[in-house]
This record gives structure tokens, C-alpha cells and sequence, in this order.
């Protein structure tokens, strides 16, 4: 079930007056969203999440969400959504013992939701890969429909341990899963993709010794010779702007720190650090940050006096301060305006800025 509601703040003593339409999802939890903005084209807008024992697609042109049931799960974790430069959603997650995909396509298409419009199943993993731990996935569609998957493998025999890239071609053909054998990707899982080709892709891993952005061209992974590590240690999370080769990132690092950090794609070398939470306040470990068109960044955050917070180039904005709610992800429309989704005791709470 879902309520609307229409939700006017004034920000006191920290940011401005701002409008927010709201949706409630009841009965959901491990919840992610994406948006992708296409050219002459409406909103492409997935949000996934687990109602009972299902995984749940909701998706929106502009309008309140549309949920679909998608196929039972058991224990899922790590539900990641994309929309690909097609338009295509794309969620990952780990289910059961393996990771699943589900990704979007036209009516009768697919073997799974209400008119058959989603391909299911499961992600291929090494040969002989066995006893998998819960872990870490990201995943996104070209625009030729091929679904590219970056993750972290750990088995409790320690074969096969690692982050690897695989890919489904949209005629249902897997390729052998490849280990990212860089030095900087021990001890870190993926948490953002962005891909623009079969042939160009980029992410994100993050894990104790700090995060580093990987690119691929051509079949060819590379960190900039380690360059592409942010210049930070004991990371509790990070996020970075949603384009290939991107110059800012924010993350959190205990003891409840929130940063926004630059890097100059030309060069790969990191410009500065700024500290961008309101003041005095100290944030969970958790952070989502979007480019508006004009290079202003917005960064969503949730303080332990559980407020959920925007970083407007400068100004705070505060979005809910309802509840107890955390890990708040925020995405753009094609008008330029900001979603945001974030996790409540349950429930989700998806709101769109007006």
C-alpha cells in the first residue's frame, strides 16, 4: 500500500523552504533507486525492494511509482537498481545464496512480472564456486540491452575470492566472469556503476582502505595506476556522481564525518576535501550524491539525531525529521528536480522535489 501526500518544510535554523511530494511504501525494506534522465524521452524511474517474499520493481514516467512483482526471495541484501541509457532498469542483489538480476524489456519479452517484461535469474559466477558469502553487486544495461555486473565474491573456502566483472549479452549469452586483479580493489566491494557502451563502463568500490574508481575500456580495467584512490582511509561509505570518469564523490568515515571530494578527470589527481555536514551534527554511515546539469552537487544524508538532509552547494535543506530513517538516495528528473528514497522502520518513504 501507498499514500501521497503533499509535505511543505520550513527549514529552521539550517536551510530554505522547499515542497516535497511523498509516497509511502508500506511492508518494504532493502530498498534502491535510480533515475536516468534520456533525451526526448519521459522519466525513467526503478525502485526495487522486498515486500514479504517478494522482489518488488516499482517504476514511474513522472507520476506515482507502479509496483510489479518480480519473483519470490528469501533473504535478500544488497538491492541495487540502475536505468540504463535505454531506459532499462536493471536490479542485482544477492538472494539465496547467489546474486540475481532482474532487467526490464518490452511485454512478452521476459519470464518473470505481471506481462512476462523482466528477464530473471541468476548471475553466472566462476566455475567451482562454492560456499558464497552475502556480498556486494552492481549492475546496468547498455543501450544495446547487454547487462554488465561488477561483484565481490567470498566463499568460506576462499576459492574464487574477489571482485569480478561478468557480462549477459541481450541474446541471453554470458561471459566468463573476470577478476579484477588491480592492487587497490583488495578489501573493497562495489556500490556504483555507470555504463555508456559494451564497451565503456566505470564503478565504484569502496572497503577499509578507502575507495577507488575503476574504469573499463575496451576489456581493459585500470585505476589511473592508483590514482583514482580517494586520498582518505577508514571509509564507512561513498557514492560518486553518476557519469563516466567522475570528478566528485562524497563519504562518510567514522566518527561521523560527511565529505564531498573533487578530482580533476584530466589529470586524475584529487583537488580537495571539503566538510559538508550541517554543524554540529554527526552522520550515519551513509551518503548519495547527483550533479544537477548546471555542476551544482546535492548530497543526501541522514544525522544520528535522525534527520534526512540535503547539501546544496553550500546550504542545507532538511527533507524529513518524521523518524527514525536511514540511507537516502537521491537521483534527478529531466526537469532537473531531485527523488529521493529512504529506508523507515518497514517502510520506504519516496518523495519528489517540486
Amino acid at each position: 500500500m501507498r499514500t501521497i501526500a503533499l509535505t511543505l518544510f520550513l527549514l529552521f535554523p539550517i536551510g530554505l523552504r522547499a515542497a516535497w511530494t511523498f509516497e509511502t511504501i508500506s511492508n518494504a525494506s532493502e530498498g534502491h533507486m535510480a533515475s536516468r534522465v534520456i533525451p526526448l524521452s519521459p522519466e525513467r524511474t526503478l525502485v526495487a525492494y522486498k515486500s514479504g517474499t517478494a522482489l518488488i520493481a516499482a517504476t514511474s514516467t513522472g507520476g506515482a511509482l507502479v509496483p510489479e512483482t518480480l519473483l519470490p526471495v528469501t533473504i535478500p541484501s544488497n538491492i541495487y537498481a540502475s536505468v540504463g541509457t535505454r531506459g532499462a532498469g536493471l536490479i542485482s542483489l544477492w538472494n539465496a545464496g547467489a546474486f540475481w538480476y532482474a532487467l526490464q524489456l518490452t511485454p512478452g519479452a521476459g519470464n518473470c512480472g505481471p506481462s512476462s517484461n523482466w528477464q530473471c535469474g541468476t548471475v553466472k559466477m566462476p566455475d567451482n564456486t562454492t560456499g558464497q558469502i552475502v556480498d556486494t553487486i552492481v549492475g546496468q544495461a547498455d543501450a544495446l540491452l547487454n547487462a554488465h555486473f561488477v561483484y565481490r565474491l567470498r566463499t568460506l573456502n576462499n576459492i574464487n575470492n574477489g571482485i569480478f566483472y561478468v557480462r549477459r549479452s541481450a541474446a541471453g549469452v554470458w561471459t566468463t566472469p573476470v577478476k579484477i586483479t588491480l592492487a587497490t580493489m583488495t578489501g573493497k566491494g562495489p556500490v556504483a556503476i555507470e555504463v555508456t557502451s559494451d564497451s565503456s563502463m566505470g564503478f565504484l568500490a569502496v572497503g577499509s582502505g578507502g575507495a577507488t574508481y575503476v574504469s573499463r575500456f575496451n576489456g581493459v580495467f585500470s585505476d589511473n595506476n592508483g590514482l583514482n584512490t580517494l586520498p582518505v582511509t577508514g571509509l564507512a561509505s561513498a557514492d560518486m556522481q553518476k557519469v563516466l570518469g567522475p570528478s566528485q564523490f562524497c563519504f562518510t568515515k567514522d566518527p561521523g564525518e560527511l565529505r564531498l571530494v573533487t578530482r580533476n578527470t584530466n589529470t586524475g589527481q584529487w583537488q580537495g576535501i571539503s566538510s559538508i555536514a550541517a554543524p554540529l551534527e554527526t552522520v550515519r554511515p551513509h551518503c548519495s550524491i547527483q550533479v544537477r546539469s548546471a555542476g551544482d552537487p546535492v548530497v543526501a544524508y541522514t544525522s544520528i539525531a535522525d534527520v534526512v538532509r540535503l547539501w546544496k552547494n553550500g546550504v542545507w535543506e532538511t527533507v524529513d525529521a518524521t523518524g527514525v530513517f536511514t540511507k537516502p538516495i537521491i537521483d534527478l528528473t529531466p526537469t532537473n528536480k531531485l527523488l529521493i528514497l529512504y529506508q523507515g522502520a518497514g517502510f520506504l518513504k519516496f518523495g519528489r522535489e517540486q
